[in-house]
């Protein structure tokens, strides 16, 4: 529980230094790490490793609220609040059942496994197609993040990051996405 209290606040630093998108990947990077080495682990390291995969998991949890303020207005950014919030609930609702079942019919390493796959099948998407949103790098998303500043941490070359407005929305690679001042 130590390293889940203060993950967040070493992963909202650097978010805030070095933007969103790399700290969401060193947080997944993290959690599937731990994930792996504890679906592999017949020892007392399982304790050190649970520390290790709480820190990647809430350091990802707290981002997602910080690209909401990164994101909405003022005005809306209630109920996307509430919207990820609810996403913070399910786990702690759904987890149980769903490691549940597995344990009984595969054994408790598939747990591991699953998450694993689940967090790769995130990050894999998630690295080829988001764009930075940490405003102390982009701004109000009219500066492009540096390719290559954080080496594959960086939005891919092939992903268009050209910015422009119409009618208030900020428009990029032909998807309006509403963004305040």
């Amino acid at each position: 529980m130590i390293f889940q209290g203060l993950a967040p606040t070493v992963f909202g630093d650097l978010a805030d230094m070095a933007g969103r998108r790399p700290a969401y990947i060193i947080a997944f990077t993290i959690y599937l790490g731990a994930n792996i080495g504890l679906a592999l682990q017949n020892s007392y390291a399982v304790f050190i490793l649970r520390c290790i995969q709480s820190t990647g998991s809430s350091g990802a949890i707290a981002l997602g609220f910080g690209v909401v303020a990164d994101i909405s207005t003022s005005s809306e950014r209630g109920s996307y609040m509430g919207i990820v919030g609810a996403g913070t609930m399910m786990g702690p609702a759904l987890g149980p059942v769903i490691g549940g079942i597995l344990a009984q019919f595969l054994g408790w390493r598939s747990i591991f496994w699953f998450l694993v796959i689940i967090a790769g099948c995130f990050l894999i998407p998630f690295m080829l197609t988001v764009l930075e949103t940490g405003r102390n790098v982009v701004g109000n998303g009219s500066v492009p993040p540096q390719v290559g500043r954080f080496l594959f941490l960086t939005v891919p070359n092939f992903v268009p990051t050209q910015v422009s407005w119409r009618r208030g929305y900020q428009v990029i690679a032909d998807c309006p996405v509403r963004v305040g001042t």
